[in-house]
């Protein structure tokens, strides 16, 4: 039944699919956009493809860039107290490498590293402002792997037949807007044989994207008219439950 699924999805999916003859692969998404809502509470995003001949598939996806705050604390007497802070800037805020074996099986190090696979390759173009202790970098993934925002899950990709695959991955509640970009890769003997780019677009829907865009670009009109809606909203429930109770 699964195979059955997987492959009616991938002949629906033909017409929109990007396809490179020398890459060998065929490659789809269940979605080109996220929308965030304020009800979003995270999303399941659907990839799956084909490949030309038996291998192993890498999918790397990574969001656009952010900074974040680390603080590094020392026990002071009783008391534990922030000792240095660090902006890790230019990082992106999502990062996942999915694969049908764990990634060091599949790859050696110096491959890897030029393709950037490893979750420490997140923070190559990182820009640090402040005075990082030696642990930083430590620091920095695991904060990232407690929110689930970065990822390195070897068997995360279903292989079907040898020649059809799919990933499913989860995306977190908290997710920067703006373009993702998917690497997915075609491994053979220890080698990537070929590769292929897409894309999603993760956005600010209806309302709340008019809200955030007028916060942003208007701060202050924006605090002004909140507070006077909030006065104007007090006052009117006031006056409504002063009637209720006076009947």
């Amino acid at each position: 039944m699964k195979k059955l699924l997987l492959l009616l999805a991938l002949s629906a999916a033909l017409l929109s699919m990007q396809v490179r003859a020398d890459s060998g692969l065929v490659t789809g998404l269940g979605d080109e956009n996220v929308d965030i809502t304020a009800r979003f509470t995270g999303e399941r995003m659907l990839i799956f493809g084909a490949v030309s001949r038996p291998g192993d598939v890498i999918v790397k996806v990574v969001s656009p860039v952010q900074s974040v705050d680390l603080s590094h604390k020392e026990k002071f007497g009783p008391f534990w107290l922030t000792a240095g802070k660090v902006r890790v800037g230019k990082t992106p805020g999502l990062f996942y490498v999915l694969s049908n074996k764990p990634v060091d099986q599949i790859l050696n190090r110096a491959e890897r590293r030029r393709y950037g696979l490893d979750l420490t390759d997140a923070l190559q173009g990182a820009e640090l402002t402040g005075k990082p202790d030696k642990a930083w970098r430590d620091a920095f993934i695991r904060l990232k792997k407690q929110q689930d925002n970065y990822l390195q899950d070897g068997h995360a990709v279903k292989l079907v037949s040898h020649r059809l695959f799919s990933a499913s991955m989860q995306l977190p509640a908290k997710l920067p807007l703006g373009t993702y970009h998917l690497e997915i890769y075609r491994v053979r003997d220890g080698r990537v044989r070929g590769h292929q780019q897409r894309s999603f677009e993760v956005r600010e829907v209806k309302l709340e994207r008019w809200v955030s865009n007028a916060a942003y670009s208007h701060p202050w009109a924006f605090g002004i008219l909140f507070t006077l809606m909030a006065l104007v909203i007090g006052l009117v429930l006031g006056i409504t439950l002063r009637r209720g109770g006076d009947r």
